[in-house]
């Protein structure tokens, strides 16, 4: 999924892709600085997590660069809770009920 300004220019970005049949996982999150805090970050979330329902999963992961404070507030702003951190990675999760 893709964000483009109104130049056409990309300003977000963000995957869905599977980790099993019940899991999805959100990857290659980005949101560029210019167009941060704009609620871009947050409707990429909602509309990946919408396709993840789509495709039948109960559950959605995440990591991100612990100290990227933008995406870890971003994924406790969207319902993610922190699971913990490994090789300096935050990894977050969320029930899709």
């Amino acid at each position: 999924l893709v964000v483009e300004d109104r130049t056409g220019a990309l300003i977000g970005a963000g995957c869905l892709t599977e980790d099993d049949p019940t899991t999805g996982r959100l990857v290659r999150m980005s949101v560029a600085t210019r167009a941060r805090g704009q609620g871009i970050g947050r409707r990429l979330v909602f509309e990946l997590e919408s396709a993840a329902r789509d495709r039948g999963y109960t559950r959605l992961v995440c990591e991100t660069t612990a100290d990227w404070s933008d995406a870890v507030g971003l994924y406790r702003a969207t319902g993610f809770t922190e699971t913990g951190i490994l090789d300096g990675d935050r990894h977050f999760e969320k029930p899709l009920t």
